[in-house]
This record gives structure tokens, C-alpha cells and sequence, in this order.
């Protein structure tokens, strides 16, 4: 591993967590999109279309992000931009999950009750989409993370060495 040069593996490390972050994301979304039974279809619910929508769009933007050249001057505005992609996808899961939580459980004071009972392979996916999604949301995290590292340097290791 010391073999290795760090800006090699660096690059390798965020491009590999990228595309993973990328497909988790457009898995996530088409299996929302598919989850549909009987009388219910995901894409009925508002949150459950912006979690396709907005999981479609930090898909196409990881796509963009791959043909940026390596010595661009964009990388750091990517860093800001893999922020704000995570507390959007932070935020669509979230709300994805109460109503998902909504549709498992019911709520008894708005006389809601639980939907999954009938139509349990839509609910299944649904909880697929939503697991996906959450992995998507953790990768992005750890990928801003490895980024902000690795452009300011935080811990200030290369001060240290000179």
C-alpha cells in the first residue's frame, strides 16, 4: 500500500464510492417508481414522486460529475455540491419514511389506518426503496467527508510533515 500513490488511490477511492453512490441511488429510485399493487402506486403519494425525482436528478448529476476532467477547478464547487446532494436525499428519505411509517401503521387520531395489511408487496418495496435510498444517503455522506478531507485537509498533515 505505500507502493501506491495517494493521489492514484484518492481518486480511485472517491470514483469507486461515487458510482456506487450513484447506482444505490438509481436503484432506489426505480424500485419506487415499480412499487405498485392493486389500487395503490408509489408515484401517488407527493413524497414518495419527489423521492424518484429527486434520487432521478442525484443520479444524473453524479453522471455529469464522471465527465469532469480530473484537473478541473470545479472539484471543490463538487464538494459543495455533494453537501447539498446529501441533505436533499437526507431530506426526500426522511419524509419517504414517515410515509411509509404512515402506510405500515396507520394513525388511529386522524382515523388512518394501516394500508400494508392489503397490499404487503408494494409496502415490500417501498421498504427496499427506502433501504436503498439510505445507503445512498450514507455514501454521499462518507464520500463529502473523503472530499473535504482530501481538498482542505483538515487535520493539517501536510504541515506537519515539512
Amino acid at each position: 500500500m505505500s507502493d501506491v500513490d495517494p493521489s492514484v488511490f484518492r481518486t480511485t477511492s472517491t470514483l469507486t464510492l461515487r458510482f456506487l453512490a450513484t447506482l444505490t441511488s438509481l436503484i432506489a429510485a426505480v424500485v419506487m417508481y415499480v412499487s405498485r399493487e392493486k389500487f395503490v402506486k408509489a408515484t401517488d403519494l407527493v413524497c414518495f414522486y419527489y423521492f424518484i425525482v429527486v434520487n432521478g436528478i442525484v443520479s444524473g448529476y453524479s453522471l455529469l460529475v464522471f465527465a469532469l476532467p480530473a484537473l478541473s477547478l470545479l472539484w471543490r464547487f463538487i464538494i459543495v455540491l455533494d453537501v447539498v446532494v446529501g441533505m436533499l436525499l437526507t431530506a426526500v428519505n426522511s419524509a419517504a419514511l414517515g410515509m411509509a411509517y404512515l402506510e405500515k401503521y396507520g394513525n388511529t387520531h386522524a382515523k388512518w389506518g394501516p394500508i400494508c395489511s392489503n397490499v404487503p408487496q408494494y409496502c415490500s418495496k417501498v421498504m427496499w426503496a427506502l433501504i436503498a435510498g439510505y445507503i445512498a444517503v450514507s455514501m454521499y455522506l462518507f464520500l463529502s467527508i473523503l472530499c473535504i478531507y482530501f481538498t482542505l485537509n483538515p487535520l493539517l498533515l501536510q504541515g506537519a510533515k515539512e
